[in-house]
């Protein structure tokens, strides 16, 4: 498969997305959950029932942000406001495949975690535990199935650790996600060149 080249002929700039843009796109995206991961978290501490609402409204939540917009726009809204983009090696658009396997990984975390908090749940006191506060509820849960936590929250780091570093190690700035995925993040002013070189002959920067 031709894929895009590491330079453009007559680009000056990196034609690809690196830590800087792509670390901004995720604290943004953050932000801009943060009204509905707050409510989850509410929601979650009112008990087992609406514990699995807010579980199932996330689940909503996180597929529509990480897959659906992706595959519909190419971008999460993060990545359109720092005006990045995520396309196939190729230079298409992503579809529902390369979509699916980007966040293929934290969605298996995000299903330990959530099974493992469940467990910890049914575990609980009740009485003891509508009698804390909002952070003290937290702990306690966490109290519930230490190990299994902590196992949960050094899985996730490593893996983020590690897409970092590969971000940071590859000429492309590829995550760990964008290899399995077969697909890279390009700032938006230089699409229109890499479908227009993707349409033409191959050039002596193409690797």
């Amino acid at each position: 498969m031709k894929q895009i080249p590491l330079n453009l002929n007559g680009v000056h700039g990196n034609i690809y997305a690196g830590f800087g843009p792509r670390i901004a796109a995720i604290l943004l995206d953050g932000l801009i959950l943060s009204p509905v991961t707050l409510v989850v978290m509410f929601m979650k501490t009112m008990g087992l029932d609406l514990y699995l609402l807010a579980a199932f409204i996330n689940l909503i939540a996180v597929l529509i942000y990480n897959i659906y917009l992706p595959k519909r726009f190419g971008a999460t809204p993060g990545k359109m406001i720092l005006e990045i983009k995520i396309i196939r090696l190729d230079g298409q658009p992503i579809l529902w495949k390369e979509s699916y396997l980007r966040y293929l990984v934290m969605f298996l975390f995000s299903l330990l975690t959530e099974a493992i908090t469940i467990n910890a749940i049914r575990l609980m006191d009740w009485d003891e535990y509508e009698g804390l506060g909002f952070l003290d509820k937290n702990e306690y849960l966490t109290s519930m199935s230490p190990g299994l936590f902590q196992l949960s929250s050094w899985l996730i780091a490593l893996w983020v650790i590690a897409g970092l570093i590969v971000l940071l190690s590859n000429p492309r700035k590829r995550a760990t996600h964008d290899f399995i995925a077969g697909t890279v993040v390009v700032h938006n002013r230089y699409l229109e060149r890499i479908r227009d070189e993707m349409n033409g002959q191959p050039t002596e920067n193409e690797v």
